[in-house]
């Protein structure tokens, strides 16, 4: 995906969020919505709650400015007590409920540090009740001695279940690949056993032509008797010809 198209997501990703505040119109029909925390010649920073975005100016067609709740958030954050914690619960909901995830975490961990244990706090926060004890995702599936295993956690037996089954499987392919592998050599020295006892020359001497071996197909050379008739001898003999020294 090229810069341009990724550019796109992202804006259109940006038009859809509930966030209202410093809207910035670019060219093509986009829009970034935030507080703008930083201006230069050429770009301006937008704050848009997850982090900080640049905008080249040239790509910017008009701004509106109001106040977002990203800065309703902040001015309100900044009025509260650490120990307040149905004002930090309060802004913690309405910062979920607005899509600032990290403001709604941020919130909510200024209750859990007041009231460690208190259930909307650490459920917000990502945790899970474990034998009384508020503890990560992780933590619990390893504390109940499940294993993350290619994405996903489950039991040890399990895991060496799916082992085991592909190791079988590649065994069996092994196997597979090695009885082809003998039957196509076995095969081709059949096939130049073949070619070798029919290139067989007899190379003996001629003085008795009525003694000369003919060739017997796969009985190999037998005693033949001139003139014989090659119906009478094992695979059609033949009188074969004597090999030039």
């Amino acid at each position: 995906m090229g810069t341009k198209v990724r550019w796109h997501v992202v804006v259109l990703a940006l038009a859809a969020s509930p966030l209202l505040g410093d809207e910035l119109f670019l060219k093509g029909g986009g829009r970034v919505t935030g507080e703008i925390v930083g201006e230069t010649e050429e770009t301006m920073t937008v704050d848009i709650g997850a982090g900080n975005m640049t905008v080249q100016k040239s790509a910017v067609v008009r701004i509106e400015r109001s106040a977002s709740p990203l800065q309703q958030y902040r001015a309100q954050a900044a009025m509260l007590a650490p120990e307040d914690v149905e004002g930090w619960r309060n802004l913690g909901r309405s910062a979920e409920g607005q899509g600032l995830t990290m403001q709604a975490r941020e919130a909510f961990t200024k209750v859990k540090a007041v009231l460690p244990d208190d259930p909307e706090a650490n459920k917000v926060l990502g945790l899970v009740l474990l034998d009384g004890h508020w503890i990560t995702e992780k933590e619990s599936f390893t504390a109940r001695g499940f294993v993350f295993f290619e994405d996903e956690w489950m039991m040890p037996a399990e895991r060496e279940a799916i082992l085991g089954e592909r190791q079988a499987r590649e065994e069996a392919d092994r196997q597979a690949l090695d009885a082809q592998i003998a039957a196509d050599q076995a095969e081709q020295a059949e096939q130049e056993a073949r070619e070798e006892a029919e290139n067989d020359i007899w190379t003996g001497p001629l003085d008795n032509l009525d003694e000369i071996p003919a060739y017997g197909g796969n009985y190999g050379y037998v005693p033949t008797y001139w003139p014989s008739q090659p119906g009478n001898l094992p695979g059609s003999a033949r009188l074969p010809a004597r090999r030039r020294e």
